[in-house]
């Protein structure tokens, strides 16, 4: 009996261990497996707890627009990449921008303005970096507006660690000198001294 409870005790933490890095790990929602995306702003895409990521692809006049439910609370920074397909010739463009907000949009394009995408034959990855403050709750709405092109791939990700200002350490100043004590004499010293101003005052009275 004392055997199976501890085996039993062994598995209930094994399972809460592998429970929990189940949850820290990054989950990312393709659209491939998704399905299409919403390209409503008054119906976006939802995404839960535990995403913190989704990929897809787009085009011009077609939107992706996500409401992401899940992310983690605080200082976090978004990347943003954007791939032109492969094989692409001389004359291919594709392009757009991304606006976000911690509120619903009101209106299509509404939201600050995160960041916008151009690739290019010559330029065929692009990307950029939004950072959250540390007052983000974990709640953010996300506008993905391409404009022109198309077959554009994307990928969203929150897993990169928000940049932490270096403390500064204050320049050392100068080195003050320790002020020069008088040093005192030794006693003897002080004695010897006063023996010979005697000596030379007894003298001097001798010659008068």
């Amino acid at each position: 009996m004392v055997r199976s409870s501890f085996v039993t005790v062994i598995a209930l933490a094994l399972s809460s261990v592998l429970g929990a890095v189940g949850a820290a790990g990054a989950v990312t929602v393709s659209e491939l497996d998704h399905g299409e995306f919403s390209g409503n702003w008054a119906a976006p895409t939802v995404l839960g707890a535990g995403v913190d990521g989704v990929s897809g692809t787009g085009a011009g006049n077609q939107y992706d627009i996500f409401h992401l439910t899940g992310l983690a609370p605080g200082a976090q920074v978004l990347s943003f990449r954007f791939d032109a397909p492969a094989g692409i010739g001389y004359s291919y463009s594709a392009g757009g921008m991304v606006t976000y907000a911690t509120q619903a949009f009101r209106w299509g394009w509404d939201g600050q303005t995160a960041g916008s995408f151009a690739t290019s034959y010559w330029s065929p990855s692009v990307g950029f970096d939004l950072a959250l403050g540390a007052g983000f709750s974990g709640d953010l709405y996300l506008g993905l507006w391409f404009t022109y092109g198309a077959n554009l791939s994307y990928s969203v990700s929150s897993n990169v660690a928000a940049p932490v200002a270096p403390v500064l350490s204050p320049a050392p100043g100068p080195v003050a000198a320790d002020p020069i004590s008088p040093v005192p004499l030794p006693a003897p010293v002080l004695m010897l001294g006063a023996a010979l101003a005697a000596g030379a005052f007894v003298g001097r009275r001798r010659r008068t």
